[in-house]
Formats: structure tokens, sequence, C-alpha cells
């Protein structure tokens, strides 16, 4: 097995966490042994003075996929098998939650077919970025049922009405970041542009590109229903995590056009089919028609046709890839994927408990 973190990883002076889909798995770094390192039922009966809690940092760092377990026990020092059980118990308990690939694995798969093509990854791409959602935090927030308390009448009007004002101004907020997310589009659009490879891709991110700026002004539009203005929109700073994907998808354009021109089709029905659940979401909620009205814009029939054409687009025209390419590929579909759902759960992290809308570069 070479293991491979597939998750998330935040450092802190005591612990590290790790975290994937809200779940999280905490360890700590100082005064740890290795069986405190470990689930309660791995722990053995007796005590151990060694610890391994100042080394999880590194092997966190070698946990790449190019290190096998005995490769980790060698580069690691562990030298009795105390240290070797709770290096075996940290893995299994990672395996377990899902935070870990086995590389050589996914290795197998691509050497077994060293030539994949440019369509079987864009067919990978689409299934995996169309995955149902429904349980993510962000439609979990905006779900229009109240909890059962609620409906038994044992939640009081208040907490109730505190409910519904989260749930506002996370749309609200949901509002924000897209806007931030298309009005950035001029970053990584105009690279696929110059696309050699087909004439064809070339027409349909022009398409997409020039419909961009109207994209980004309805979702302005929308905004100023909430009385914001362009000054107001310029002095705000969007999170994090919008800044990122945006930083990803303008990287990729520029330096591995390829691989967004195979993505751009699975990417615009996610993005767009997040936008109609949001829609859906905002009609329920009753907010103002002002603010929705230009949203429903959004979906026009120009815009329908040139993701649908994409999404259907025949790349068996291109070369096949080889295995290191078609890896990588892959290896970056799914930090896609980990990034789009990152952009909607910091939104409701952050706008479920903020009291202000916007982030001015002025507040910082």
């Amino acid at each position: 097995m070479y293991p491979q973190l597939a998750c998330k990883i935040r450092l802190y002076p005591d612990r590290i966490i790790l975290s994937k889909a809200g779940r999280e798995v905490s360890f700590r770094i100082q005064g740890q042994t290795p069986e405190q390192a470990r689930p309660e039922q791995a722990r053995p009966k007796q005590a151990h003075p060694e610890q391994v809690g100042n080394m999880l940092p590194k092997l966190f760092a070698l946990m790449d996929g190019t290190q096998s377990l005995d490769e980790l026990h060698q580069r690691l020092c562990f030298s009795n098998a105390l240290e070797t059980h709770a290096l075996e118990a940290i893995i299994q308990t990672l395996d377990e939650q899902g935070f870990l690939t086995d590389a050589s694995l996914k290795e197998a798969s691509l050497t077994s077919s060293p030539l994949m093509t440019v369509q079987d990854l864009s067919t990978f791409a689409r299934a995996l970025l169309s995955k149902d959602r429904q349980g993510s935090q962000l439609w979990s927030l905006l779900r229009p049922s109240l909890p059962a308390s609620a409906i038994a009448g044992q939640m009081p009007e208040q907490v109730m009405a505190q409910t519904r004002e989260q749930q506002t101004h996370v749309l609200h907020g949901f509002a924000v970041e897209s806007y931030h997310l298309l009005a950035s589009s001029f970053c990584f659009q105009p690279s696929g542009l110059t696309f050699q490879s087909s004439a064809a891709c070339r027409q349909l991110v022009a398409s997409l590109y020039h419909q961009a700026s109207t994209q980004a002004e309805r979702w302005f539009t929308a905004l100023s229903a909430l009385g914001l203005s362009h000054a107001d929109i310029e002095e705000t700073l969007p999170l994090p995590s919008t800044i990122g994907l945006c930083h990803g998808l303008a990287f990729w354009a520029s330096f591995d056009a390829l691989f967004y021109i195979v993505i751009l089709g699975s990417l615009t029905e996610r993005i767009y089919g997040d936008f109609e659940r949001y829609l859906v979401a905002c009609e329920t909620f009753n907010l103002t028609p002002s603010f929705i009205e230009p949203i429903q814009q959004l979906f026009t029939p120009a815009l329908k046709r040139a993701q649908t054409e994409l999404l259907n687009h025949d790349f068996h025209e291109m070369a096949p890839l080889d295995a290191e390419t078609s890896q990588r590929f892959i290896g970056q579909i799914y930090l896609l994927a980990d990034m789009l759902d990152g952009f909607q759960t910091a939104i409701v992290n952050h706008y479920s408990t903020m009291p202000h809308l916007l982030r001015r570069v002025s507040a910082i």
C-alpha cells in the first residue's frame, strides 16, 4: 500500500485536524504517546514512554502516495513494535474514515491501460463533479423543512426566526461569492480561446466567455436589490475559498489548457446546476422578486446550448494520453471537486455566523 491523504489538513500548535465532507479526525502532536495516537480499541494495555505525536506532521507530509508503508517506517525510524502498531492504527483510522487512497491501486489501473483517451477523462470528470450533494452542508442548511421540534411546537418562535434569518443571510452570501466567481472569469476563460487542438472547442469557450460578464452583471443586479452599489462590491474581499477556486482555474487555463478544456463542460454543468438549486431555495424562502428575477435570467438558451455542446463534445479526435498525464488529470479532477465543495462549505461557515454581508477591505 502507498498511502495518500485525500483530505484537508489543519495544523495547530497542539494538534492536527484532518477533515473531509464534514467528518474530522484530530491528533494531538505534543505530549502524545503511541497508544494515544490510536483509537481506543487499538490501544495496548500498557503505556509506552516514547512519543510519536511530534512525528505526525512529518508522517502526514510523507503520505503523498510515493512512499510505501515499509518506506514510511524507515523514513520515520520507528524501531519498536509499539510505534509500528501506532502507525498502522493511524493509517487504519484514516482509511476507515475515507481520508486515504492507495496510490498503488490508482497507478495499477493507469498502467494497465496506459493510453487513456481524453474522452474517458471527460466522462470521469462529469461523473465525479455531478455526484448528488443533497447532504452537503450548504444544501442541508437550506432545506425548507423545519426540525421536528419546530413542527411539534417545541422550538421557540424566536429561535425559528433566527434560523430563517441565518438561512437568508447564507443565500445572500452565496450571491456575493457567485458574483466574484463569475466576475473573475476573465482571468481564465480567454486562455481557452487559443486552444489549438480543436476549433469547435475554441468556439464553445468563446461563447461562454462572451456571456461571462453578462452573467456577473446579473448577479450584481440581484445584489443591488439588497442596497449594494458597485463601490460596495469593489471594496469587498471574496472568501479565501472563492479566491482559491478562481486562482486554480486561472492556473489550469493558462498552463494546462487541455485539462481546462476537458473539465470545462462538467464544471459549467456543476456550477449552473448549483445555481438552479440555489434559485429554488430563494423562491422557497420567499426572497424579494427584485433579487430573484435577475438570477432567473442567468439561464439563457445560448448558455444552455454551449454547455450541452461542451458536454457532448467528441474528444476521440485527440491523441490518447500517457499514464503519467492521465494520473495527473485524475488527481486534478479530484482537487477541483474538493475546491467546489470547499467554496460552498466556506459560504455556510462564514455567512451563517457573521452579521455583516460584505467583507470590506477597509475593515481588515
